[in-house]
């Protein structure tokens, strides 16, 4: 009940990307490729026989690849408050070279072990009238992104703050 009367606030995150429901239209549930592009399936929305049908496309899958407008986005989350987010630290660039270096022993970094690439400093102000706490996602977009395979963005760190 005080959540609902706003006597505290919410500060969830969705989980999961929300599709609109023409998405499931657009590509077979056969389809498993997260990353945009031709279906070798049918589009589910033909009424004739398979082979008749034309493919679908994939518009991608997740956060990562999904090039449309979610319903609901990967990470939305409601609040009776307001927050602002202002940079206080952050790398021009991010040399990756230690980090492939790294991977040549193998496909999986230790993270626990070793030391960030980057590190990214956010202060986070609560602007509103209601006290709460805030889950503050850091989002990178690739070198790259969208094209051959490489996700539009990537969620590299969470923390929630009070």
């Amino acid at each position: 009940a005080e959540l609902l009367y706003g006597r505290r606030s919410f500060a969830g995150r969705a989980v999961q990307t929300v599709y609109p429901s023409s998405y499931e239209d657009q590509i077979s549930i056969f389809d498993f490729n997260m990353r945009p592009g031709a279906s070798t399936f049918a589009r589910p929305d033909c009424a004739k026989n398979e082979s008749e049908c034309d493919r679908g496309t994939n518009p991608g899958r997740t956060y990562r690849f999904y090039e449309d407008d979610a319903v609901v986005e990967f990470g939305f989350g409601l609040s009776y408050t307001t927050f602002d987010y202002a940079f206080h630290a952050a790398p021009a660039a991010v040399d990756l070279a230690p980090l492939r270096a790294r991977l040549g022993s193998g496909p999986f970094l230790k993270m626990v072990e070793d030391a960030p690439a980057a590190e990214y400093v956010v202060n986070v102000t609560n602007t509103g009238s209601v006290d709460a706490d805030d889950a503050v996602l850091g989002f990178v977009v690739p070198p790259g992104a969208g094209k051959d395979g490489v996700a539009l963005k990537e969620l590299f760190g969470f923390e929630r703050v009070f």
